[in-house]
């Protein structure tokens, strides 16, 4: 389902589909990489989501070709198909899932009727893709998370959780790179250093990317936390 609307009088907004999918981040970020191709300079930023892309382009560009834009936009989404091929990050995240760091195992341990071990087993067995990046940068929502484990959101979201939590809404898992609020159940820790004080992780998370949990020990955690300091 190919559906392209006018969003502002510069952008675009166009909807490749309305089923998330494992296959539909891929079919996202190649028609991204299309679209950056196909009109370079006249694009001023792409914003993918779930199932579609939000384009602004150069003010000029629009007036003096609004009337095949539409088009070109078809061929460049028709170009690409349905299985499209594209290079994507295995990116590899260590976790602690223990409960110190974890306000939130026990209750879905006992919630969905599952040992804690069994969260952390589930969790941390299952590559991971990224189907959008929003709500803060480099803020990452990832799935399919198991059924299994699946929980729904906070009745009341926490005003402020400490940066690296790694969390469960639903069907999808994410990571918290900075101290923020937060309506999502935190399961564990990541002493990963995901803030924006390194420039490159904005960047880090692109949409299709796969992404893996590695559990490691209280103290293991401890340990590469001072390191992160350290650096």
């Amino acid at each position: 389902m190919l559906k392209i609307i006018y969003s502002s009088e510069n952008s675009v907004l166009i909807k490749l589909g309305n089923k998330i999918d494992n296959n539909m981040p891929i079919i996202i970020r190649s028609t991204m990489d299309n679209l950056q191709e196909y009109f370079d300079k006249n694009i001023l930023e792409i914003v993918p989501s779930y199932c579609s892309i939000l384009i602004f382009f150069k003010l000029n560009y629009i007036i003096y070709n609004h009337k095949n834009l539409f088009s070109q936009i078809k061929k460049v989404v028709k170009n690409i198909g349905t299985n499209p091929k594209i290079i994507t990050d295995m990116i590899k995240i260590p976790v602690c899932y223990d409960e110190s760091l974890a306000p939130d195992i026990t209750k879905i341990s006992k919630q969905n009727n599952i040992t804690i071990k069994d969260i952390i087993k589930i969790h941390s067995n299952k590559t991971y893709q990224v189907f959008a990046v929003g709500f803060a940068p480099a803020f990452a929502y990832l799935g399919v998370v198991d059924e299994k484990i699946a929980t729904a959101r906070l009745d009341a979201p926490r005003t402020k959780i400490p940066a690296g939590s790694v969390a469960i809404a639903n069907n999808q898992t994410a990571i918290y790179p900075v101290d923020s609020p937060a309506g999502w159940n935190i399961i564990g820790r990541t002493p990963i250093d995901l803030s924006l004080k390194k420039i490159k992780n904005l960047t880090k998370f692109n949409i299709a990317d796969r992404v893996v949990f590695k559990p490691i020990s209280l103290s293991e955690y401890k340990i590469i936390k001072k390191i992160q300091n350290e650096q």
